[in-house]
């Protein structure tokens, strides 16, 4: 008789332990939320949105819708008040920002330095344009060699149909490459007879006529921050006097 109470009292406790495990492994379990990731916005936002205003409103080819300085062709003159504000923030927040633009021969093979050098500056080899100083505090010779860039805008090109951006680091340099798309038909024309696809991904069922939406070039950022060094030196004016 007791060892049957003995018995029963040992279950009774087995599942009154059992019941309270049970319960505390289902209560809610409160977490700390994590907090939100701020969101990193690329001061050139402003400048981008200006420049891709112009290759979609201006008729024209390359960097010829690009306004520059008559005296120093390698310098971007804002013209709208877009431009002006855009540059001004750039340049009063301590930016150095220069602009490229490439085309869609960057998706081919990488050329060396030393091929880039010895073919002229339009030559068709030469995927990537001279270098545009988008702010006016520092020397155009300070930007990044246009060929360092080829693989940013090669990437920003590949990845264009999920991405409308590639970023990424050289030295002190920032880049942020943005693909410029075809909005409208007439785009088209100047790149009909381009694949939409990467080379190395082209065969017979992969390859097809480039069409609206589709990236036709991209525009490559380079930005870093003035230092004291950067700054230009004031020119000199040289005073001949003849001698009597």
């Amino acid at each position: 008789m007791w060892r049957q109470i003995i018995i029963v009292a040992a279950l009774l406790g087995i599942g009154v332990i059992a019941a309270a495990v049970v319960q505390k492994n289902s209560a809610p379990v409160y977490k700390t939320p994590r907090a939100a990731q701020p969101t990193v916005i690329s001061p050139i936002e402003a400048l981008n949105a200006c420049i891709q205003e112009r290759f979609h409103s201006i008729t024209g080819v390359g960097m010829s819708r690009m306004p520059v300085s008559p005296l120093h062709m390698r310098n971007f003159r804002p013209e709208t008040k877009a431009e002006k504000a855009a540059v001004a923030e750039l340049q009063k927040s301590g930016w150095i920002v220069g602009m490229y633009l490439g085309g869609r021969r960057l998706l081919k093979p990488k050329i060396s330095e030393a091929q880039w050098r010895k073919t002229s500056r339009h030559h068709f080899r030469r995927a990537i344009s001279a270098p545009l100083l988008i702010t006016q505090n520092a020397s155009v010779s300070k930007l990044p060699p246009s060929w360092e860039l080829w693989d940013d805008g090669q990437k920003a090109l590949v990845t264009s149909a999920s991405s409308d951006k590639h970023t990424s680091s050289r030295g002190a340099w920032r880049v942020d490459a943005r693909p410029v798309r075809a909005d409208k038909e007439s785009c088209l024309k100047c790149h009909a007879g381009q694949s939409a696809v990467h080379p190395a991904a082209l065969n017979a069922k992969a390859a097809r006529p480039m069409r609206v939406g589709d990236a036709v070039g991209v525009v490559i950022y380079v930005y870093r921050r003035a230092t004291p060094a950067d700054a230009q030196p004031a020119r000199q004016t040289t005073i001949q006097t003849s001698r009597r």
